[in-house]
């Protein structure tokens, strides 16, 4: 309460000797009242480099200063010895556009592998009649499909850590566990895989198989997040999307990728990842066929 009394008796002077005009004076004395004077500014500060956080609070400072007590013609302090701006440091992370990407590259990479991998490989087994064939062999059907399953599960393990590799050549910042985003790239790969199977137990050759797949695929690429962050999108079209597979998908890779994030914090993610692996599963035991 001096403080703020010393304040306005140097303010009620500058009035006097005509350094500071009638609206000044309103506008600094609304402000200390409100309990808002330019002594008591505050600000975050996430700087990782100390240089850079040093010469941002010194121009913060003067910008400040210059715009709050410059048109009275008294110094950036206001004349009452305090810096107009105080400072407090904060946890953050210089997260930048390849962070985002890798993972939305990611879940895209599992999602192409398990559609495209499986339906044209086995809708092509099915037409050359390869399949039918397999029973006339001492080779389990069940056997048969779980080294398919497996070798692909295998083969996107690899595309992943190879891309995760080359994000991190590139600067990608890890935060996270690597078996919790393995968990999360192999339930996406089963929910895709099982789509795949899909498409290939209702195609009847390649031509058939293509343009499902596309129809299937593209939207998910450009409409999951991938590329850009959905908090773009108009609302009406971010809630509709909010419930794709790789959306899901994307939003768990990124919180493990960018944030950190363990299996506890990520229930609605692994919760909608394991509905439409139901989903999915249903409907490849429903679809395939052999021949």
């Amino acid at each position: 309460m001096d403080e703020d009394r010393s304040t306005f008796e140097t303010l009620e002077a500058a009035f006097v000797e005509g350094r500071l005009t009638r609206r000044d004076l309103l506008r600094r004395s609304a402000l200390i009242g409100a309990g808002a004077s330019a002594a008591h500014l505050l600000t975050s500060l996430g700087v990782p480099d100390p240089a850079q956080a040093q010469v941002g609070q010194g121009l913060l400072q003067q910008a400040v200063g210059t715009a709050l007590f410059a048109p009275a013609g008294t110094p950036p302090g206001g004349g009452f010895g305090a810096p107009p701006v105080s400072f407090e440091s904060v946890q953050s992370r210089d997260l930048g556009y390849i962070d985002f990407l890798v993972p939305g590259i990611v879940g895209m990479t599992v999602m192409q592998l398990g559609l495209f991998g499986v339906a044209f490989g086995f809708v092509h087994l099915k037409r050359t009649g390869a399949l039918r064939r397999l029973f006339a062999t001492p080779t389990s059907p069940a056997y048969f499909l779980g080294a398919q399953v497996a070798s692909r599960l295998i083969i996107c393990v690899v595309q992943v850590a190879i891309l995760l590799g080359i994000g991190i050549w590139f600067g990608l910042q890890m935060f996270g566990d690597y078996a919790t985003l393995a968990l999360v790239v192999l339930l996406a790969a089963i929910i895709f895989l099982a789509v795949g199977f899909a498409i290939a137990g209702w195609a009847k050759n390649e031509d058939q198989a293509a343009p499902v797949a596309n129809l299937i695929s593209l939207p998910m690429m450009f409409l999951s997040g991938v590329f850009f962050p959905r908090d773009a999108m108009p609302d009406f079209l971010a809630n509709i999307t909010q419930f794709m597979p790789l959306t899901y998908v994307n939003q768990a890779l990124r919180a493990v990728v960018n944030e950190g994030a363990g299996l506890a914090s990520l229930g609605p993610e692994l919760l909608g990842m394991g509905v439409w692996a139901v989903i999915t599963f249903v409907l490849a035991v429903r679809m395939f066929r052999w021949e």
